[in-house]
């Protein structure tokens, strides 16, 4: 019987495994990291445009995904004429007045160039100021109600830095769009949103461009823009207190997108942008190898913004600001102004 028992050929049709095998691990996922849609009209058009992409898939209404579509599309174009429009009053502003300052403008009132004016006010003494023409007089007085040049310097660095949020969100969407999943032909059944809508995980290709040239694109030419005519603006101001209060006007234009947002849009389309979020993939570790992050990358920002106050303050203005240089030592040894008298009059007003 025991041989019988022993000679039985087993059904098992499983393989024999060794004791000492173990199974192979699963494929290591690509790790993920989280970024918070900006609550902005760029971070609405994103998301009206995954969810207009994925209806079928969420099982929306159409016709609601198409008006949420219009409405982010109808806030866009506001935000662009408003954006555009500022900057090309501005434009229009900068250009009258310079065209005051500049060479051939400055000639023919002046009968001299802007370096030969300031040369002259040089070589200009206290007991000749009475012998000068009331119009060299009326002109340093314009020029002189700034009590210290370097305002114009801590300015336009002020200015500059403020501009570098601006670009970084711009290069923060680019480096968004190239670590998000691109859903390709062979994933097109991968859903872009999670379940619940709180998760965008993948994008089609076309979204990845709309976002590239109307928000990357625009982002830049908009930051560029406003740098250039905010400075021009800033470095054709003849009051202390104008400077001050015009860049903190100037503020008006970078907050449009997002004014735009907290007064157009409803509570809801607020609501869902601050609970969505994109899944990203980790970027890669060559910033953390050159200390990027670690300080390299503030102390990059902080020479541009330098060498961007050099060049509008000593090689764009270069001769505005001799000569108001020049007008602030001609005045100071003038007895017919005095800044004290100034300063006195401003406060009793």
């Amino acid at each position: 019987m025991a041989r019988t028992a022993e000679s039985k050929p087993t059904t098992d049709s499983t393989p024999l495994v060794p004791q000492s095998a173990t199974p192979a691990p699963p494929p290591e996922e690509i790790p993920k990291e989280k970024y918070r849609l900006p609550c902005d009209i760029y971070g609405l058009l994103l998301l009206r445009l995954v969810e207009l992409a994925s209806v079928k898939e969420r099982e929306s209404p159409p016709r609601a995904a198409k008006l949420k579509m219009f409405v982010a599309v109808m806030f866009y174009v506001v935000y662009c004429i408003l954006a555009f429009g500022v900057m090309f009053f501005l434009m229009l502003v900068v250009s009258e007045t310079m065209s005051r300052w500049e060479e051939d403008g400055f000639s023919d009132k002046h009968k001299k160039t802007m370096p030969e004016f300031t040369r002259m006010l040089h070589g200009m003494s206290r007991e000749t100021s009475s012998d000068v023409d009331p119009v060299i007089v009326s002109t340093c007085e314009e020029l002189h109600h700034v009590p210290r040049a370097y305002i114009y310097h801590l300015m336009i660095f002020l200015w500059t830095m403020r501009m570098w949020i601006e670009f970084k969100s711009a290069r923060d969407w680019a480096m968004n769009m190239s670590l998000i999943e691109t859903r390709t032909a062979a994933s097109s059944a991968s859903p872009l949103m999670s379940k619940d809508g709180c998760w965008i995980e993948r994008v089609d290709r076309w979204i990845k461009a709309i976002i590239l040239v109307f928000v990357v694109l625009v982002k830049i030419v908009i930051c560029v823009l406003t740098l250039h005519i905010g400075c021009c603006f800033l470095m054709l101001q003849n009051s202390g207190f104008g400077i001050v209060l015009k860049v903190i006007a100037m503020q008006i234009v970078l907050g449009i997108d997002e004014q735009i947002i907290e007064s157009l849009a409803l509570r809801e389309a607020c609501k869902q942008l601050q609970d969505t979020a994109m899944k990203l993939s980790r970027r890669s570790a060559m910033m953390q190898k050159v200390y990027w992050y670690d300080g390299v990358g503030g102390i990059v920002f902080t020479a541009l913004a330098a060498l961007v106050t050099y060049y509008y303050t000593a090689v764009r203005f270069k001769d505005f600001m001799e000569l108001r240089a020049a007008c602030h030592m001609y005045l100071g040894q003038s007895s017919n102004f005095h800044w004290n008298d100034a300063v006195r009059t401003v406060f009793e007003m």
